[in-house]
């Protein structure tokens, strides 16, 4: 499993906050007052700062894809080029339900994916996303007929 992007900031917070802890403790004590304190403290609170808002803008773009999803953005399907065989299909439906996201599973059908520019990345979700919720009907109705 991919670590993303996300994840990695949340790890980075926590080291540095332990790391600058441990160093206010530990090795500053009384010293925590004089200038490599007030530097390290700076480039702490710089820190913060940059990685709290990678995370909010992150949080943001998954909101507004989130959005434009329901606004009808997955009722477009999937170019002829851009669709995926029934084994990918399938492949897909696998990873979903073993709790992979959707950003995820289209880098496992679509090799080209990560090339894509975002608008176009957006569109692809949205397209293998109603594929797979056709797929699902079919099958629920076909088990409900069956």
């Amino acid at each position: 499993m991919e670590i993303s992007y996300k994840h990695f900031l949340y790890g980075a917070l926590t080291f540095a906050s332990l790391l600058i802890a441990f160093l206010k403790v530990g090795a500053f004590g009384t010293l925590g007052r004089g200038p490599m304190g007030f530097i390290l403290g700076v480039l702490y609170v710089a820190f913060l700062i940059w990685a709290v808002g990678q995370l909010w803008t992150i949080q943001s773009r998954e909101h507004q894809e989130a959005e434009w999803q329901v606004d009808g953005g997955a009722g477009s399907l999937l170019s002829d080029e851009d669709r995926p065989d029934e084994d990918a299909l399938i492949a897909a439906e696998t990873y979903l339900s073993m709790g992979e996201n959707i950003e995820t599973v289209c880098m496992f059908v679509n090799p080209r994916y990560q090339d894509w520019e975002p608008s176009r990345r957006m569109a692809f979700r949205g397209g293998l996303s109603a594929v797979l919720e056709q797929r699902r009907g079919k099958a629920a109705g076909t088990e409900a007929g069956a």
